[in-house]
């Protein structure tokens, strides 16, 4: 994320607040494996879409 997020973004780690999920086992084969399901984007992809949106919309989401 580090090469994605520039601009002096820095990560703050803190306490664990209510409702954190603390950690996660994400995966995705079973959607692979039963739907055929493929992204169409790799992570770094949506991270930067998802940056430049959120970028966009500052003044509609804040």
């Amino acid at each position: 994320m580090k090469v994605v997020v520039t601009g002096g973004a820095g990560v703050k780690l803190g306490a664990f607040r209510q409702g954190d999920v603390h950690s996660t086992w994400a995966d995705i084969r079973k959607a692979k494996e039963q739907l055929g399901y493929y992204p169409a984007v790799t992570f770094s992809e949506g991270l930067t879409n998802t940056i430049k949106w959120a970028k966009k919309h500052e003044t509609e989401i804040c």
